[in-house]
C-alpha cells in the first residue's frame, strides 16, 4: 500500500543551531544539511547509549548493597535488550526527522525504516 504524499506533516519551522552559532529552520535546511544533521545526532545517541551501558556497569560493581544492585541490573537488562538509542537523542531530533519524511513525501503514520538518514 502507497503512503499518502505529504499527509499530515507540516513543514518544520523550528530552528537549528549550526555549529558557527547562526539558527536556521529546519524547512530552509539543504536535504544534505539535513541528512547529515540526523546522522550526527544519531552518532551521538549510539555513543550516549553505551556510555549509559558503561556506566552502569561501572556503578554495578562499586554497589553494596543487592537492593541497589538489583535495580542497576535490571536497568541494564533493558538497556541492552532494547538496544534503542532512540531515547537519547535531542529533543529537535523528531522536527528534524518528520522533515526529512515530509521532503520524500511520506506521511505522518508511515515511517519506513530502510529511508532512514
Amino acid at each position: 500500500m502507497k503512503p499518502e504524499k505529504n499527509a499530515g506533516i507540516r513543514k518544520q519551522t523550528r530552528k537549528w543551531t549550526m555549529k558557527d552559532g547562526r539558527k536556521i529552520r529546519i524547512c530552509d535546511m539543504t536535504d544534505s544539511h539535513l541528512e547529515n544533521t540526523l546522522r550526527m545526532l544519531r552518532r551521538y545517541a549510539e555513543a550516549k547509549y553505551h556510555v549509559a551501558i558503561s556506566d552502569r556497569w561501572r556503578l554495578l560493581c562499586s554497589l553494596q548493597g543487592e537492593m541497589a544492585q538489583d535495580i542497576v541490573e535490571q536497568e541494564l537488562m533493558v538497556l541492552e535488550e532494547e538496544g534503542d538509542w532512540s531515547g537519547f537523542v535531542p529533543p529537535i531530533f523528531e522536527s528534524l526527522e518528520m522533515d526529512f519524511f515530509r521532503r520524500r513525501g511520506y506521511s505522518a503514520e508511515w515511517w519506513p525504516v530502510e529511508d532512514q538518514p
